[in-house]
């Protein structure tokens, strides 16, 4: 990895991103403490399902635990977009407020659907 990846990594890479209806990491959220104060392990390694939902009130959007059947997995308040991409699944990327969702594989396919399930805001 060069220098130039390292420095966005270390100084431009966030833990959570927030909008207006959703809040975006690669693990999770501690449901009892607010989104400025969460730690950094649980924003980068908590596994999918969270507890419950956050105060927030906003939807998760999180990874890191891989969804074997290419799907990804939905609850009212969270949705895990990791599909496996690492182990010859799905690279999944979601518009969050339509629940589209478009992947690719290694095999060089592709695939569109909406997501189903528990829904929120899509």
């Amino acid at each position: 990895m060069t220098a130039h990846h390292w420095h966005f990594l270390d100084h431009t890479c966030r833990d959570l991103y927030e909008t207006e209806s959703h809040v975006f990491v690669h693990g999770g959220l501690d449901p009892d403490v607010p989104l400025d104060q969460q730690r950094p392990a649980i924003l980068r390694w908590q596994t999918f399902p969270p507890p419950r939902p956050h105060p927030c009130g906003k939807t998760v959007v999180c990874g890191h635990t891989p969804q074997r059947s290419g799907v990804p997995a939905t609850l009212p308040h969270a949705v895990c977009i990791d599909t496996a991409a690492h182990s010859h699944g799905w690279l999944t990327c979601l518009d969050a407020t339509t629940g589209h969702y478009w992947q690719a594989n290694n095999r060089r396919e592709t695939r569109e659907a909406v997501l189903r399930g528990p829904k929120r805001r899509w």
